[in-house]
């Protein structure tokens, strides 16, 4: 990323997108101006502490919901430390109802929240918080082994245990993860 154009409302925020003093041009009868930062504006993980509404069409079933993004702190010079928790899951307005939609969610809350470690390209370097995420996955797959039953939910809770036990499967998870895709996207390991 070499350059980026700002309309002019946000004019005022220029020096602040960027430490290394951004050189700044008009551009086109004052409808933007552009910034020139020597190749590079920063990772600035400081910013994220917002929700996301997320919403999936999956052909005639809409799923939505929020998740909220936050930054703890930095952990080390290039190692910064993210909460990431998912409030209910919502399909076509309405909570789950169907038993593999159920057992879906209820496996996903026991995940949740994510304390994660990234690097500056947004990288998971580990789980922080995986030995709680192991005891709330143990207990749900215990408790949703007494009330779904048959060789679906059992096949499924066994995979969710297996994808839970180890950390570096699950961080392949969470990376394959919609809503973890788009937000971290590789430009906004530059930015």
């Amino acid at each position: 990323l070499q350059e980026i154009y700002l309309s002019p409302e946000l004019w005022d925020k220029a020096s602040i997108l960027n430490t290394s003093e951004p050189i700044i041009t008009e551009y086109k009868e004052n409808t933007a101006i552009l910034l020139h930062n020597k190749n590079v504006l920063f990772f600035a993980p400081m910013n994220i502490n917002n929700k996301y509404g997320v919403i999936i069409n999956l052909g005639k079933d809409q799923i939505h919901y929020e998740i909220e993004c936050k930054y703890i702190g930095k952990l080390a010079e290039d190692i910064f430390q993210i909460k990431l928790n998912r409030a209910q899951v919502y399909i076509n307005n309405q909570e789950p109802d169907l038993k593999l939609y159920e057992l879906a969610d209820q496996m996903a809350k026991a995940v949740y929240p994510l304390v994660l470690n990234i690097d500056k390209n947004s990288k998971i370097i580990s789980i922080d918080n995986h030995d709680e995420i192991l005891l709330r996955c143990k207990d749900a797959q215990k408790k949703m082994s007494q009330y779904y039953v048959g060789e679906k939910a059992e096949k499924s809770l066994e995979i969710f245990g297996r994808n839970c036990l180890n950390h570096n499967t699950l961080i392949n998870r969470i990376e394959q993860e919609l809503f973890f895709q788009l937000y971290f996207l590789p430009i906004q390991g530059i930015y």
